[in-house]
């Protein structure tokens, strides 16, 4: 059986890897990574980082490798983690 490589064009949106989360961090890490370089504390990483978590339902999540959650749960990180930061323009 060969495997048929598509252009990037011709794939539907649901087809591409919309997240890509750091597979050695936990989810809170990967949620308050972004924090770390606008200067936030860890203690504020870590509030803010929770309440986005159980926004999107995976607070209970929290401690572990992200690796280790369902594709839409990676993805739900992934968002956490863009939108955490309050980007002034965020594409998906």
């Amino acid at each position: 059986m060969t495997e048929m490589i598509l252009p990037i064009f011709l794939l539907r949106i649901d087809q591409l890897p919309l997240y890509s989360n750091l597979p050695h961090m936990t989810v809170i890490e990967n949620v308050m990574y972004g924090l770390k370089f606008k200067g936030y504390s860890k203690k504020e990483a870590t509030v803010k980082g929770e309440r986005y978590l159980e926004i999107r339902g995976l607070k209970e999540k929290k401690n572990k490798i992200v690796t280790q959650l369902s594709g839409g749960q990676q993805k739900r990180v992934a968002l956490a983690r863009s939108l955490i930061i309050n980007p002034k323009v965020f594409y998906q």
